[in-house]
């Protein structure tokens, strides 16, 4: 990197550091689930990965700043995970199914949708913010695990 291209990327905020690197590899690698940032370290951590908690965090904000990553927030606000989105904006704009013993993410754009925010709006007053929006529940093959198991 240029010192020109060093002077806009500390004025943007972002540097693309190797530890930036590894921690978009990592979202990447696992986009169709969601992780915390404990996850995250936990991994690097088992992985001998020279990542510390703080670099993990800055990153995984700034990452949802830049639209790379969906934050998730917990209902108590207490906790927090991601998902990997880039070159999904339609992420903002729909919900997302998420898979309590798997972590699996499912995206929820199908046309019923449109309509149970129709009625929420017209017949509640009620209007969806999907922006980081999640549905507890099990995906199939968990379900069916469970189901095998007893």
């Amino acid at each position: 990197m240029d010192r020109t291209d060093a002077a806009g990327a500390a004025m943007a905020g972002t540097y693309n550091t190797r530890s930036r690197k590894i921690i978009l590899a990592y979202a990447r690698s696992i986009a169709s689930r969601c992780f915390s940032a404990s996850d995250m370290c936990r991994y690097f951590e088992a992985e001998q990965v020279d990542i510390n908690q703080a670099t993990v965090y800055r990153n995984l904000e700034r990452m949802v700043q830049e639209g790379q990553l969906l934050k998730y927030r917990s209902a108590d606000q207490t906790m927090s995970t991601y998902q990997y989105i880039e070159g999904h904006e339609e992420c903002h704009h729909h919900l997302h199914l998420k898979c309590r013993d798997c972590g699996k993410i499912t995206h929820l754009d199908c046309g019923f949708m449109q309509e149970v925010e129709e009625h929420l709006l017209q017949e509640h007053g009620f209007s969806i913010l999907c922006d980081g929006s999640v549905i507890m529940g099990l995906c199939r093959e968990c379900r069916e695990k469970a189901g095998s198991a007893g």
